[in-house]
């Protein structure tokens, strides 16, 4: 009788683990490249040039990455003008 409850146990703990280890990976394959968009454009609304990067083989959103790769490239020089006529201002006042 607890022969089959031990065993019940062990494959609920079992399932348990498959099922962290399953969100984890999933939740990594998306969590990756999102931190990597976020990065790309705060560096390009500080006028830098973003840094071409690579997702992983198994990462998530590729085509979204990039779309907005190709949106921070045109981004980019607007915002660097907008920062050289603010400096202008501001040494001009």
């Amino acid at each position: 009788m607890f022969f089959i409850v031990y065993i019940l146990i062990a494959a609920m703990v079992l399932q348990f683990i498959y099922l962290v280890f399953s969100i984890f990976r999933i939740t990594n394959r998306i969590y990756g490249p999102a931190k990597v968009m976020v990065n790309i454009l705060k560096d390009a609304f500080k006028g830098k040039k973003p840094v071409k990067s690579r997702l992983r083989k198994n990462d998530q959103l590729k085509p979204l990455f990039a779309e907005i790769y190709k949106a921070t490239e045109i981004i980019v020089p607007v915002v660097q003008r907008r920062i050289k006529r603010e400096e202008k201002k501001a040494l001009n006042n």
